[in-house]
């Protein structure tokens, strides 16, 4: 499964958002997995989004021929991006639509050897089923330490299933 994590640093919440809401387009996607984001409790103005897609190919496929009109949606909400993909990763218990949708907290922890875990919260519990793990050549880019983003309901999609 390949992970696309999007850092964003924003100055506008409420433009962000509404950009945001452009991404639903994704649903019809074929690999497309899911997609769930909010804002960090760390870093104000931080925004984590995680993607996951079936495979590069299925990602390339999307960035080749819809990506760039439906982030023509959210251009000038944000001044700053970091995009991290990252092809090895797996998810461990529910499914990742399951997963992001019944998720209200999304923990990041990151590890040794730039191993990194995202913990689906709910009611402030995690338990070690519901997760997507990952490994990255590259360190955590929101600095030393893990960091939490409250999820934006409006930002998760999740595929069809018609």
């Amino acid at each position: 499964m390949l992970l696309k994590w999007v850092i964003c640093e924003v100055g506008d919440a409420t433009r962000f958002t509404a950009g945001q809401s452009g991404w639903g387009s994704l649903r019809r996607w074929p690999g497309f997995l899911g997609q769930a984001g909010g804002w960090s409790t760390r870093v104000p103005g931080r925004a984590h989004i995680l993607g996951c897609w079936r495979d590069r190919a299925d990602y390339g496929a999307f960035m080749a021929a819809g990506h760039d009109r439906i982030a023509a949606g959210q251009a000038g909400s944000y001044h700053g991006i970091e995009v991290r993909l990252c092809d090895d990763a797996r998810s461990v218990g529910r499914s990742i639509p399951e997963a992001f949708a019944a998720a209200e907290v999304v923990r990041l922890a990151h590890g040794p050897a730039h191993e990194h875990t995202a913990y689906f919260v709910r009611n402030e519990q995690s338990t070690p089923d519901d997760r997507l793990v990952w490994r990255s050549a590259d360190p955590d880019p929101s600095g030393p330490g893990d960091d939490m983003f409250a999820l934006v309901p409006e930002w998760t999609v999740v595929p069809r299933t018609d």
